[in-house]
């Protein structure tokens, strides 16, 4: 009966260009398998910081400002702040 199933709704679906997959457990218990050990295993980091902050600018030393002061006196942990800064007028 189930199998019987499968056919009658594939054959509906086939008019849109649509089909039903059988559902594998095993390859989804494989799956499962592999991501967890892949986020069990430990990966060193290249560099002491995990992640670091770049800040564009332009005509906006106020603003600016305010996010480098709001930066140090919130972030638990900073991370290290690349700034590039871009004035139109000398």
């Amino acid at each position: 009966m189930h199998k019987n199933k499968y056919f009658t709704i594939n054959f509906m679906l086939k008019k849109f260009g649509l089909t039903l997959q059988k559902y594998d457990e095993k390859w989804e218990r494989d799956a499962f398998a592999k991501l967890y050990e892949s986020r069990i295993k430990y990966v060193p980091l290249s560099s002491k910081y995990p992640a670091e902050c770049i800040v564009f600018s332009k005509d906006r030393a106020l603003q600016l400002h305010a996010l480098l002061c709001s930066y140090s006196e919130k972030v638990a942990s900073p991370v290290p702040i690349h700034i590039l800064y871009h004035t139109s007028t000398p």
